[in-house]
């Protein structure tokens, strides 16, 4: 979002500066910067006063050619920002140019700069004409981030495209080579610098009077063809009775030059000019009706639009930065001098006067950031803060990126932020954008007591609107911490507050009591809430019909039926082809359409869903992005990709860093102790996860229920009683919050733990009441993932009921997990994991456990694993964990070439 998000950006920025009365046409320059189109860029770097801007306006105008211009300014460090500006002024010339561009510029996340950099190579690259493109005052870019995308278009520029930098120090480029390489035009102080022709030429035409050429050569020599001295002295000469002697005081460097000639320029002002010019210098652009504010000029006067037209005729160094002449700025150098001139002579008071004027004008033109920065200026927080609290309602709902909010919050200096609730409220926002809910409630908290501060100076109608935002945000975090009860309650208190002009925090309250309602197990009453919210949406143009469709799929995988979540999904996508809806909430669609087929066992279409996700990248919410990995990570383990499985896994943990996503963070650290057990791997104890913080949610990872399974298969038999008291807790939590996806998982998980603790009917009965939940949604994967023990189980079941269909499509997905009969004691992850473990070029003996020898003894005179497990009275699926464990140290497809090679090595004897 563009730092003036009402108008996006401001015109002064893409105009060039319209070319000043007094101009010199500098032929042998242009002829130069002609030259300079058959090569790569043209840089034209010289100090401040050298013409840079004013030759390379004459040079456009004179060319007749398309060109696009962008002046820079400190604020264009912002990758964001600089961007958006470079294509606004491509837009200029082409109106289309760049849609997808800002529609990145616009995700949650943004893209890496290497990225966006090749996405604007592409489209410069598809532009049918030829253009030049101008960046002014380069020398206000110091971002490392900024100066590689510029580098990186510059190497990759289109034959279409010519740039043109202008700039006061040489930019950190490789200059030496890509002058080698000719893709490099110069211009610099040396050439800018007036000839005597050109001194004589400039003083006959602009000079108030005849000037001797003597004069004129001297001030050629004292100047040394400086333009801006030049320019200085013609308006000092301009009322000097001796222009001679004048001349003659002319010495020094430039910085005495200047100097010399502002005590010359200033003393000769009219007070009136010298007032105007002092105030308006404290400004980066004016315009008339600006300046009559901020020098309190009365309604009639309209004083400003004339001096203006004074200033300009008299040459002072100033800019128009629109067609119009409404906008100017002065030379930057010019700026610079009358500030330090006047550094002393206005009083601090009075500039934040004129600041407050400045502020309040900014404000009623709805130019946000510069009131606020003006405010600032005046050191009124308090003004500062009521307009960003008047507007980041406003600015939350249009950009969903939610940068400009920080922006804006990152004007204020940090002790505001602990004083005005309005800004801790806003601050509160940012961080449930960034999935950070740590110290969320103390910030609440610290607003919630700033409003209901005797001292609090907030006007009922805006403390009433912060109470609703405080609700709110309390209800989302209390959701997330598992309280649906109080949760609710603060949501319930946020309705009444919230005004529906708010749309982002009003849906985002329909969609957690919705959510609090399905949890409590009301979920006919929060899918009446919601199709409410879409009925009265779609009648007012369907803005958030999508995330209203994202929560009613939610709540459908809540209840376990996966149908109906596949429907809502597909309802989602549908609609999308009759109303916009933006991709942050869409994504969700083949999200749910992935989790649905990959617990029906539908791996292919939920590997294309998946990757439909992760195509989006950039356009989606962090959690769900990652979660969509950790999705594809389960599919291709699912289809004994091991090694791409992991690959996914890393690729997970990675953008959970960069996304600076604690939430996922965690989900990483749980998925890959998940996927370790999956798959055989050896893994250190699982990181502790909050009681009670997932029974409420939906997404593919599940940390308690990851816990329970790795202590469950890193446990004795004697020893499961405390991992069955975990899975029992977790169990009631999911009952509590009537979660039936996380109940099947937990009931399925109580059958393992009790037939290890050898309670064969109570197994069968926990496992009995999972198939009785599961078996309407058609839930396949949550068996399957449990390994082959949960296959013997329900075959023992099928025995008792081999007319169950549902139990046969469950032991048939068991059956097209096993590779071949060699190794059906080897699941097709441990396999190939043995694969990847060949390349090892030696095995040492000491890597078998006394355990495992054991068991390889008893293995080579072909016991089963029951019998095993009675002979080293230990349970049969431990029996199975150290037959993998053997075959992946060994190198062996199964449990017979386990003990060949053990006998070959002499591991064991052999017969």
């Amino acid at each position: 979002m563009p730092r003036r998000f009402q108008n996006f950006i401001s015109d002064t920025k893409l105009c060039p500066p319209l070319p000043g009365r007094n101009l010199i046409r500098r032929s042998r320059l242009i002829a130069h910067l002609d030259e300079g189109l058959q090569k790569r860029v043209t840089l034209m770097s010289a100090p401040a006063g050298f013409g840079k801007t004013t030759l390379a306006v004459q040079w456009l105008a004179l060319r007749q050619e398309l060109s696009a211009w962008l002046s820079l300014d400190k604020d264009d460090n912002d990758l964001e920002i600089f961007i958006r500006c470079l294509v606004a002024a491509v837009r200029t010339l082409v109106p289309k140019f760049g849609q997808n561009i800002n529609r990145l510029l616009s995700t949650p996340k943004m893209p890496p700069s290497d990225y966006l950099a090749s996405a604007l190579v592409s489209k410069l690259a598809t532009l049918d004409c030829s253009i030049i493109v101008v960046l002014d005052d380069y020398q206000n870019i110091t971002s490392h981030e900024v100066q590689e995308v510029v580098v990186t278009i510059l190497r990759n520029l289109p034959d279409s495209l010519h740039m043109v930098i202008l700039t006061r120090m040489d930019p950190p480029w490789p200059l030496g080579l890509w002058r080698a390489r000719s893709w490099l035009s110069e211009v610099r102080a040396v050439d800018l610098r007036f000839s005597r022709e050109e001194t004589r030429e400039f003083f006959s035409q602009y000079a108030p009077r005849h000037l001797d050429t003597k004069i004129m050569d001297l001030l050629q020599e004292r100047t040394e063809g400086w333009p801006a001295g030049l320019q200085l002295a013609q308006v000092s000469l301009a009322e000097s009775q001796h222009p001679e002697q004048t001349a003659m005081n002319f010495s020094g460097s430039d910085r005495m030059i200047v100097d010399f000639l502002m005590d010359e320029v200033v003393t000769k002002l009219s007070p009136d000019t010298l007032k105007f010019l002092a105030v308006t210098a404290l400004f980066d652009r004016f315009c008339a009706s600006l300046c009559d504010i901020i020098l309190e000029y009365g309604p009639e006067e309209r004083k400003s639009q004339v001096t203006i037209d004074c200033v300009e005729r008299e040459n002072l160094f100033l800019s128009p930065l629109d067609n119009e002449r409404q906008w100017y700025r002065y030379h930057h150098l010019f700026q610079n001098l009358l500030r330090h001139h006047h550094k002393t002579n206005l009083p601090q008071e009075y500039k934040k006067r004129i600041y407050q004027l400045a502020a309040q004008w900014f404000r009623e033109k709805d130019l946000i950031e510069e009131s606020i920065r003006y405010f600032l200026f005046a050191d009124d927080i308090d003004a500062a803060t009521e307009v960003l609290e008047q507007h980041f309602h406003r600015i939350i709902d249009k950009d969903l990126s939610r940068r400009t909010l920080f922006r804006l919050l990152s004007l204020f200096p940090e002790s505001a932020k602990c004083s005005q609730p309005a800004l801790l409220v806003a601050y509160a926002y940012w961080k449930i954008f960034q999935w950070n809910l740590i110290n969320l409630d103390q910030i609440l908290d610290q607003a919630f007591d700033l409003l209901q501060s005797p001292s609090c100076r907030v006007p009922a109608e805006r403390r009433q609107s912060l109470h609703g935002d405080i609700e709110l945000l309390r209800g989302y975090l209390l959701y997330w911490q598992g309280d649906d009860e109080q949760a609710l309650r603060f949501l319930t208190k946020a309705r009444q507050s919230l005004p529906k002009e708010h749309e982002f925090a009003f849906f985002l309250m329909v969609m957690y009591t919705a959510g609090c309602l399905a949890i409590s197990g009301c979920h006919e009453e929060a899918l009446l809430l919601l199709e409410d919210s879409f009925s009265e949406d779609c009648s007012k143009g369907c803005r958030n019909a999508s995330q209203l469709l994202m929560a009613r799929s939610a709540i459908h995988l809540y209840s376990g039926n996966l149908d109906a979540v596949r429907s809502a999904a597909n309802q989602m996508i549908l609609l999308s082809k009759t109303i916009l809806m933006p991709e942050y909430w869409l994504t969700y669609a083949p999200y749910f359409l992935g989790y649905v087929d990959y617990e029906q066992n539908l791996i292919e279409s939920a590997a294309e869903h998946f990757s439909a996700v992760e195509a989006q990248r950039y356009f989606v919410n962090t959690r769900l992005y990652h979660d969509a990995l950790l999705g594809s990570a389960l599919v291709f383990q699912a289809k004994g990709e091991i090694d791409k499985s992991w690959e996914y896994a890393d690729l997970a943990r990675v953008f959970a860093v960069k996304a600076g996503d604690p939430f996922s963070m965690k989900y990483s650290d749980s998925f890959e102790t998940r996927l370790a057990v999956l798959t055989g791997k050896k893994v250190t104890v699982p990181l502790e996860c909050e009681p009670g913080t997932d029974s409420n949610r939906f997404w593919i990872e599940i940390p308690s229920l990851t816990k329970a399974a790795y202590f469950l298969g890193n446990t004795e038999p004697e020893e499961c009683s405390e991992v069955m008291q975990t899975i029992v807790k977790s169990l009631n939590r999911a009952k509590k919050h009537h979660n039936r996806p996380q109940i099947i998982k937990f009931l399925a998980l109580k059958a393992l733990a009790h037939d290890k603790a050898g309670s064969p009917e109570e197994a069968h009965r926990a496992l009995e009441e999972a198939l009785l939940l599961a078996e309407p949604h058609g839930f396949i994967r949550t068996f399957v993932d449990l390994g082959q023990r949960m296959a013997e189980l329900l075959g023992i079941l099928k025995d008792k009921n081999p007319a169950n269909s549902y139990l046969r499509r469950l032991l048939d997905a068991f059956g097209n997990q096993e590779n071949t009969e060699e190794i059906s004691d080897e699941s097709p992850d441990e396999y190939r994991q043995s694969k990847i473990l060949k390349q090892s070029e030696s095995f040492n003996a000491k890597e078998l456990s006394n355990r495992e020898l054991s068991v390889l003894l008893l293995l080579e005179q072909r016991l089963s694993n029951k019998e095993i497990a009675c002979q080293l009275y230990i349970s049969p699926e431990t029996v199975k964990k150290h037959t993998a464990n053997l075959c992946r140290k060994l190198c062996a497809k199964g449990r017979r070439q386990a003990v060949e090679i053990a006998q070959e090595r002499g591991l064991i004897p052999a017969r």
